[in-house]
């Protein structure tokens, strides 16, 4: 008799924990989803990118390349947006990025136009000359320097999770040693909602 009593004593004791520990697990869940869905939006995305390296100069092609980067859109208007640019396919000017900086957009929709304002350091070069035969062989000048950039685009949601990004322009200005660029750049590409 006294092991049967103990028996359900301590049956008793751990069907009444394992109750406890469920309700518990249930409410902290329920605590903890909604706070993490109200800071707002966080996607990550990736673009497909052409820029003009020097707007104000006739003599260079344009140059392409990928756009990676994420935000965090706060339920409100304002957001925070970072993004590496890694263009070097195309002409002989080359450029790679690494910016941050306040997002702003509205959401109408299915439909989010954006406007961002960004600043960072960015690695540009170019050749002295076009690498042509008869000519001295070309050599690389560049460094590294402060960039800004101001952006706006299009965002189309088509589900929970995808976003499809019409278009984005931009223009900015890199400092380099040697010399300054004025990038203008347009992209499309995808988005995705991580959150």
């Amino acid at each position: 008799m006294m092991t049967a009593n103990h028996f359900c004593r301590n049956s008793f004791l751990r069907t009444t924990l394992a109750l406890l520990f469920s309700a518990v697990a249930c409410t902290a869940s329920a605590q903890v989803i909604p706070a993490f869905s109200s800071i707002g939006n966080i996607s990550a995305f990736g673009t497909f990118t052409v820029v003009k390296p020097d707007f104000g100069y006739y003599g260079d092609a344009a140059v392409f390349g990928i756009t990676l980067g994420g935000y965090l859109q706060t339920r409100h208007v304002v957001g925070v947006e970072v993004r590496g640019l890694l263009m070097r396919s195309g002409g002989i000017e080359h450029e790679e990025a690494a910016l941050a900086g306040p997002r702003f957009a509205m959401h109408f929709g299915n439909v989010t136009p954006y406007v961002a304002v960004l600043g960072g350091v960015a690695n540009a070069w170019r050749w002295s000359n076009p690498p042509n035969m008869g000519e001295p062989p070309p050599r690389m000048l560049g460094g590294f320097g402060p960039q800004w950039q101001a952006l706006g685009g299009v965002d189309v949601r088509l589900n929970r999770r995808f976003v499809f990004r019409v278009g984005e322009l931009s223009y900015g200005r890199t400092y380099v040693k040697a010399w300054a660029l004025t990038p203008l750049t347009a992209s499309a590409g995808i988005v995705y909602r991580l959150n």
